[in-house]
């Protein structure tokens, strides 16, 4: 009995329809677009996000606008809903020790941290910068590949924007394993210690001034928002701007 036999060139794929897109990345497109222009949307959450308005209904945890006026406010956040997606968008945030101090101490539910505010006295900031050349490599290779069989173009270099996995023990000090890709399947181990000996902390201030300059550039930028500042706030910026200033950017 002759079987069936299909040719394959005379089966014609169905060809794809233009402008038919994937439901999930409509939904991906929709709410990157609502977001930009403060519409009302269902975030990926499925919960109502209200649309982005100004005055007393005004969402923002911020307290800049307190010191606006209500037709600078509609104009500031007619200016934002304009914003495309290909447009540079530089905010300036400005935030106190304090605040600073919370959210590292908040950073981790499984872990608890240590954190000391240090006076403006420029004798508690130690000098790591010169100190950490004595204990550690600059650069170093990984033992993978520190054999004469592989050239040295193709070696693995301990760079830190290269890998996006690091991993250390204990009882290994001295040693990094690091990762190409997060729980990737090729590691590299890096010894970077420059000896067994255990590293002594830094004993000398990285600062030999008790109060050091800072850019005058940066103190005009604070100049220019602190009408923004709320009370609270303010006077740990008014002390700041009436520090010494420099005008060399090595001098920092």
């Amino acid at each position: 009995m002759a079987e069936n036999v299909i040719d394959c060139e005379s089966v014609i794929a169905p060809k794809r329809v233009k402008g038919i897109q994937n439901t999930a990345d409509y939904t991906k497109n929709v709410i990157k677009r609502a977001k930009i222009k403060g519409m009302e949307h269902v975030n990926y959450s499925k919960k109502l996000i209200l649309k982005r308005v100004t005055g007393e209904n005004c969402r923002c945890k911020q307290k800049c606008f307190e010191r606006i006026s209500n037709q600078d406010q509609l104009e500031i956040i007619e200016y934002m809903n304009n914003f495309t997606q290909n447009k540079t968008i530089i905010i300036i945030r400005m935030y106190i020790p304090d605040e600073y101090y919370n959210w590292i101490i908040t950073a981790s539910t499984s872990f608890k941290y240590s954190v000391r505010i240090i006076s403006r006295a420029s004798r508690e900031i130690l000098d790591y910068k010169n100190w950490w050349t004595v204990w550690y490599k600059k650069n170093t290779v990984s033992i993978e590949s520190v054999t004469c069989k592989i050239p040295k173009s193709q070696k693995t270099q301990f760079t830190i924007a290269k890998f996006n996995e690091f991993m250390f023990h204990s009882e290994y000090p001295g040693c990094i394993k690091a990762r190409d890709f997060i729980d990737g399947l090729a590691i590299h181990t890096f010894v970077v210690r420059t000896s067994s000996r255990l590293p002594i902390m830094p004993k000398y201030s990285a600062y030999i001034s008790d109060i050091i300059p800072i850019n005058i550039k940066k103190i005009n930028d604070i100049k220019k928002v602190m009408q923004y500042i709320p009370d609270e706030y303010a006077e740990f910026w008014n002390v700041l701007c009436n520090w010494p200033t420099t005008n060399s950017d090595a001098d920092e």
